[in-house]
């Protein structure tokens, strides 16, 4: 079967929003509140109320590329296969707030809190995952930036400006947080 572009990306956005909802689905099973669902230019996010388990963020952060990989079993076309594999690793790039990045900081807060206290070890596996991401977003816009003046790909320097933009937002609410609770403690 041969697909034109408004199909693939239509397609695209179908698999992103059935991915996003294998986390919505294993949120509710482990009985973590969902704050809003938000349709973005590419793709699905949903954001959590009460995530303070890095057990909890791990599984329900590796269910969406999870099930991505199980849609790339179960559906038997090649494109759709591709499709649910790209979705799939691309969420697994290890880029906070992204899957990946989430993974990691959930499972470097698990290591950390063997040596420190939960929440200085959250702080410093905020700061261990920043740096990642930052290295991440470096290698990133470069593939990007290679992409659009060798292959005209506006796309993927599009969609690199994206994941800056949202890297740079949520490692700002983190830091936030991060002084709003320190205040707390204060008090």
């Amino acid at each position: 079967m041969r697909f034109g572009k408004l199909d693939l990306f239509l397609y695209y956005y179908l698999f992103s929003i059935m991915h996003e909802f294998a986390h919505v689905i294993v949120s509710l099973i482990l009985k973590v509140d969902i704050d809003e669902i938000v349709l973005l230019p590419f793709g699905v996010n949903a954001k959590y109320i009460n995530l303070n388990s890095s057990i909890k963020e791990l599984i329900i952060s590796s269910a969406g590329p999870i099930a991505s990989l199980l849609f790339a079993i179960i559906f038997k076309d090649k494109t759709f296969e591709y499709i649910n594999i790209c979705i799939a690793f691309f969420n697994l790039i290890p880029i906070y707030p992204m899957d990946g990045g989430r993974i990691i900081k959930a499972l470097i807060t698990i290591v950390l809190s063997i040596f420190y206290k939960n929440e200085k070890a959250k702080i410093k596996a905020q700061k261990i995952c920043n740096g990642i991401t930052k290295i991440c977003l470096i290698i990133v816009m470069g593939i990007s930036l290679l992409s659009f003046f060798y292959y005209q790909n506006y796309y993927m320097f599009v969609l690199a400006l994206y994941i800056i933009y949202i890297s740079k937002e949520e490692i700002k609410k983190e830091r936030i947080f991060e002084i709003f609770n320190y205040l707390q403690k204060d008090e």
